[in-house]
């Protein structure tokens, strides 16, 4: 339950795309988990995630695991498969 709980938690989480808040996100999560977990991010190939504001807290905070998804895949993005659908009719 106590998992369930922190993932709730964690859902709500948001990044509006700037290096500061996406560090800030990070934080939180940071904050917002057990110290002794690793943590793996599946995140888009959006450069704010490459910054080197990020790139810095990242290298200090090593229990964190970005995973990119390949460029030219939004398909995977429900949000944006659901606008491209939008686009196309």
């Amino acid at each position: 339950m106590q998992n369930q709980k922190a993932l709730e938690r964690l859902k709500q989480v948001r990044s509006n795309g700037q290096p500061r808040t996406s560090a800030q996100a990070y934080a939180q999560v940071d904050r917002q988990t057990p110290a002794e977990l690793q943590l793996h991010l599946i995140v888009d190939n959006y450069a704010t995630h490459k910054h080197p504001q990020v790139k810095r807290w990242l290298k200090r905070h090593r229990r964190f695991h970005l995973h990119f998804t390949p460029t030219s895949s939004s398909w995977l993005n429900l949000v944006e498969r659901w606008f491209g659908e939008i686009t196309r009719k």
